[in-house]
């Protein structure tokens, strides 16, 4: 949700030749359903209408706001089929489908928009902040990418951290400018199974995510337990 506009922001990545992201406005189309209508919405009490969409460069599969006005987009790829869990082997990370793209936010066709690859395989979700303090008492600021990986209902999840990334350094025509992301400045700590999306909040200085399977779960992980693992 885009707190400064009221409008809901939902990925569409059904039509590969129409990778969109779909706009709500939750302050303006809001309807309740008529109760002779509720069998045609399927029993629903309320509908929220289409406000927008916007085209993106990328497989939309999740998303998340980036300070000031961006929208980080990335794709899910399934690339090592064989395997019956998420895994950081070389040969699953080296491959196109795992995309990340900074957009503008809204806009229809974004005039520069930053596309970068090969992350990491069954990518679920990702945020990015630039000049993030790890607490209240450190004056170095760092961009940090989080990106999350999950495969399944019984393997580990992994929670990526990719410390000084840039992305409009170190992305260059579509590719990362090193072969491989684990030649950055990366951590990488196990989750439980389906992790999925990733949200920043400045003002706990936390970073949300939820699960997908079983007793699913909604929670918060604070900047400075994250980025003290540097180095493990």
């Amino acid at each position: 949700i885009d707190h400064q506009t009221n409008k809901l922001h939902v990925p569409d990545s059904r039509y590969p030749w129409n990778y969109n992201v779909r706009v709500f406005d939750i302050a303006t189309s809001l309807y309740q359903v008529p109760s002779c209508h509720s069998e045609r919405f399927f029993g629903y009490g309320y509908v929220l209408k289409q406000h927008s969409s916007y085209r993106v460069p990328v497989k939309p599969s999740f998303l998340s706001f980036v300070e000031p006005r961006q929208m980080l987009v990335g794709s899910y790829a399934h690339i090592c089929e064989e395997m019956s869990r998420h895994t950081d082997l070389e040969e699953c990370r080296r491959n196109s489908e795992n995309e990340l793209a900074w957009v503008e936010l809204g806009k229809q066709h974004t005039p520069s928009p930053v596309v970068c690859a090969p992350f990491y395989s069954e990518m679920q979700g990702a945020a990015f902040a630039k000049g993030l303090h790890e607490n209240n008492t450190t004056t170095t600021a760092r961009n940090v990418l989080w990106i999350s990986s999950s495969y399944g209902g019984r393997k580990d999840s992994h929670l990526h951290t990719v410390l000084d990334f840039d992305p409009q350094a170190n992305c260059t025509h579509e590719r990362l400018e090193s072969s491989d992301i684990e030649a950055f400045n990366t951590t990488t700590l196990i989750f439980p199974p389906g992790m999925e999306d990733l949200s920043i909040d400045k003002s706990s200085k936390s970073l949300w995510s939820l699960t997908e399977f079983g007793s699913r779960i909604v929670f918060a992980v604070p900047f400075e337990s994250l980025l003290s693992t540097e180095g493990r």
